[in-house]
């Protein structure tokens, strides 16, 4: 871990200053939310690896993440065990959906258009699910 902020628009700032490989990016933040601070990073730096750590489940959080440059998605209650494989994954260009949310958020993708790369859920090794 390179760095930490205590809110959306600081979180900017921190990325843009450090340059981290990956940023884990929380929803709720106050001043500017994670979804805003991740499109404004992406705007500079779109090769960025960014994995949204969030409570909500919801297809309209996971759509507006993966718009704002998001490669991954996480939910809070299994970020602990998810986490390391979310960062593994987006590093390598893999979107990564929390287990609880994969097959609706692959669902999701396919009616959003087509992404350019597999989505991986937290327990599926090698059955990957292609959201082309």
């Amino acid at each position: 871990m390179v760095g930490t902020a205590a809110d959306g628009r600081d979180a900017v700032q921190q990325v843009l200053k450090l340059r981290p490989d990956v940023v884990v990016m929380d929803i709720a933040m106050p001043q500017l939310n994670g979804i805003d601070a991740a499109g404004k990073i992406h705007e500079t730096l779109p090769s960025l690896a960014i994995v949204m750590l969030s409570m909500h489940s919801s297809g309209e959080y996971v759509q507006r993440a993966l718009q704002a440059g998001a490669g991954g998605y996480v939910l809070k209650q299994s970020a602990g065990v998810e986490v390391v494989d979310a960062i593994r994954a987006v590093r390598q260009g893999t979107r990564y959906f929390s287990k609880q949310i994969a097959g609706s958020a692959a669902e999701d993708l396919r009616r959003w258009g087509p992404s350019g790369s597999p989505a991986v859920a937290a327990d599926t090794g090698a059955s990957a699910k292609s959201c082309n």
